[in-house]
C-alpha cells in the first residue's frame, strides 16, 4: 500500500480518536455544569426567605427566558 495512503490513515484514525476524547470531555462537562447549577441554585433557595412556591416561580421564568420560551414585555 502507498505510504501516504497509509499515514492519512493513520491520521484520519488519530484525528477521529482526538476528537471521541473531546466529546468526553464535553458531556463530562455539561454534567458537572448542571451539577454546580443545581447546586448554586439549593444555595440560593437557602438563603432567601421564601416559600416554595415563589421559588418555583422565580426559577421557572429565569430558565424560560433563559430557553428563550417568555417573550421580553
Amino acid at each position: 500500500m502507498n505510504k501516504k495512503l497509509q499515514k492519512k490513515y493513520q491520521q484520519e484514525n488519530k484525528l477521529e480518536e482526538q476528537m471521541r476524547l473531546l466529546q468526553e470531555k464535553i458531556e463530562n462537562a455539561k454534567v458537572e455544569r448542571e451539577e454546580l447549577e443545581k447546586l448554586e441554585l439549593h444555595k440560593t433557595f437557602n438563603t432567601f426567605n421564601i416559600t416554595l412556591e415563589e421559588y418555583t416561580r422565580i426559577v421557572t421564568k429565569a430558565v424560560n427566558r433563559y430557553q428563550g420560551n417568555e417573550k421580553d414585555v
